[in-house]
């Protein structure tokens, strides 16, 4: 086994965002190492991939990136692989248990460092409020990743480390909660008067 896992960098392709940890870290388990993180979801099938986000220049394909993989892990156990080998992508349709997985390749990227975060026309999410609002689940966004094999304390995978990632694209939100403007309506006749005042104390007879 090599002594350090030598880390090869690509950009993915066009991928659904789910579990988006990215304005702030998400804690480690077990009082771990916190991560930036996100859960890509690849369409298994090009026809599910808006056709504008096909073919994007710079973007590798997952043939390309699974090759990626087979060659970091072959350099890193010149061996031979492990037979646990703990792969980084995993299919939607059999392997997990969320319904915008199906019909997905699943793979996670993580960072201790922030990544950068940019939408189709370069321009950079900076603020907590933006990254939270804009980057949300179920959007489309392209990533850097970096791709490295380890060996700790018997486990051994081939994982993704996030470098960067483009918004590309709007679309449904998953999961059922609703934002507060998208559950109610505007009230006839209401007088938005909050701008700028105080905010008073309310008391009983207010109810």
């Amino acid at each position: 086994m090599a002594a350090k896992s030598e880390y090869k960098k690509i950009m993915t392709p066009a991928f659904r965002v789910s579990f988006p940890h990215l304005a702030e870290p998400m804690p480690g388990p077990d009082g771990g190492i916190a991560k930036f993180a996100v859960k890509m979801l690849f369409p298994k099938s090009e026809k599910d991939v808006p056709e504008k986000l096909r073919n994007l220049p710079g973007s590798a394909t997952i043939a390309e990136i699974k090759k990626l993989c087979a060659d970091v892990a072959t350099a890193y156990w010149k061996d031979g692989l492990p037979k646990t080998l703990k792969k980084p992508f995993r299919d939607g349709d059999t392997e997990t248990e969320y319904a915008e997985d199906k019909g997905m390749l699943v793979a996670s990227a993580r960072t201790t460092k922030k990544p950068g975060i940019i939408n189709g026309a370069n321009r950079e999410m900076t603020t907590k409020e933006e990254i939270e609002e804009r980057f949300y689940a179920g959007c489309w966004a392209r990533a850097t990743i970096a791709v490295g094999a380890t060996e700790t304390g018997g486990n051994r995978c081939v994982h993704f480390v996030l470098n960067n990632l483009q918004k590309l694209k709007d679309d449904a939100k998953f999961g059922n909660r609703k934002s507060a403007k998208e559950e109610f309506e505007t009230v006839a006749g209401f007088e938005d008067s909050s701008a700028g005042e105080a905010e008073r104390d309310f008391s009983a007879n207010d109810f």
